[in-house]
């Protein structure tokens, strides 16, 4: 499935059902951990970007995508701001604002050969998030990221640098535990690629490689070193770190009750939906979906736990509009206190062609 990744809010968020670790180095204990929120937002913010392209629903999430028609603008520049809930409780704490220059028309050519490059700022509480990356889908339809930027944590006294080099871009997935390719190893996601981590702090400097293997759950961590202030450079050891979401077991309890979807999908469409989920066992959930008037279209489907965080359900089906027959895959994410989650889905249309979407829940 071809959805969107936005790699904006390094160390910036929680991780939901993720883990935290802390990375000890020779006599100091130095908190490396703060990448572990690297993917941290990204599940509530993937949700709108769909919405960029869909006037109406652009409103509804007070975003803003407005076309640079400056003198000397270059063609497809947008400014922007998202604001969007970075702590998942349901309200809005941050603002992520820039410039973003796309290399066609995004209406009908969100696949291979689409690319954006932003110059990004993103706030949240006392960290600030400032650089320039470059987005692109590959043929598989996986996403593609790199560039550099810096993370700035006022309370912490901390400055984290983060670069991709463009030879190496990151490849970004939802992960699906069941697929040896998929594993989850950022949260939710399945990366493949190395990045370049620079943390600064009043007691040092810590520098390493990261390299995520989209086959492991585990991030190795190579030519690390450590150079306390006023000290000698130290050579860390090759390490890994898990930044996977929850291990195997737990239940899908939380998912039970009834939700307000609000979705989006590229070409536009917008529209705001029920859904009512009940558990029918262990690895399944059943869900209603009821269309408000004049539609009132009622679907009824499955979806499946992901096998290692059942917090993460997938699906499919069949289904007929004004359009013509279509299957949707979708993805679920539920966020870190159950009140809500991410819907991704593709729609795969008889005709021929695909619609890319995405929204977000609120519980009832």
């Amino acid at each position: 499935m071809r959805s969107w990744r936005i790699v904006l809010l390094a160390g910036l968020c929680s991780c939901g059902s993720g883990t935290t670790t802390t990375i000890t180095f020779s006599a100091q204990n130095y908190l490396a951990g703060a990448m572990v929120g690297v993917f941290g937002g990204v599940p509530r913010l993937e949700g709108l970007v769909p919405a960029v392209l869909v006037p109406a629903a652009r409103a509804a999430a007070g975003i803003t995508f407005e076309l640079d028609t400056s003198p000397g603008a270059e063609p497809n520049t947008f400014a922007f701001t998202m604001p969007f809930d970075c702590d998942g409780d349901g309200t809005n704490d941050t603002t992520a604002t820039g410039t973003a220059q796309l290399n066609l028309d995004p209406i009908g050519n969100l696949a291979s050969g689409f690319s954006a490059t932003a110059n990004v700022t993103v706030t949240s509480g006392a960290k600030t998030f400032q650089g320039t990356l470059t987005l692109r889908f590959d043929s598989g339809g996986a996403f593609l990221v790199h560039g550099s930027g810096t993370v700035t944590d006022s309370d912490a006294n901390t400055t984290v640098t983060i670069a991709v080099d463009e030879a190496t871009p990151l490849h970004i997935r939802t992960a699906d535990a069941d697929a040896p390719d998929k594993q989850p190893n950022a949260c939710a996601f399945s990366i493949d690629g190395p990045l370049d981590l620079t943390l600064t702090h009043a007691s040092g400097e810590y520098a390493a490689r990261w390299t995520f293997d989209p086959t492991s759950r585990l991030v190795g961590l190579t030519n690390g070193r450590f150079t306390p202030t006023g000290g000698a450079e130290e050579t860390l050891p090759d390490a890994t770190v898990d930044m996977s979401p929850n291990p195997p077991g737990g239940n899908l309890n939380r998912w039970a009750g009834t939700w307000t979807l609000a979705w989006f999908c590229a070409p536009s469409r917008s529209g705001t939906d029920t859904m009512t989920i009940t558990v029918r066992d262990a690895n399944t959930i059943d869900i209603v979906r009821t269309e408000p008037p004049p539609d009132g279209r009622t679907l009824a489907f499955t979806a499946t736990r992901d096998a290692k965080d059942p917090d993460i359900v997938r699906g499919e089906y069949q289904a007929l509009d004004d359009t013509g027959s279509y299957i949707e895959v979708f993805s679920l994410i539920l966020s870190a206190d159950g009140n809500g989650f991410r819907y991704e889905a593709e729609l795969r249309f008889d005709f021929g062609g695909n619609a890319n979407c995405g929204g977000t829940a609120t519980r009832d």
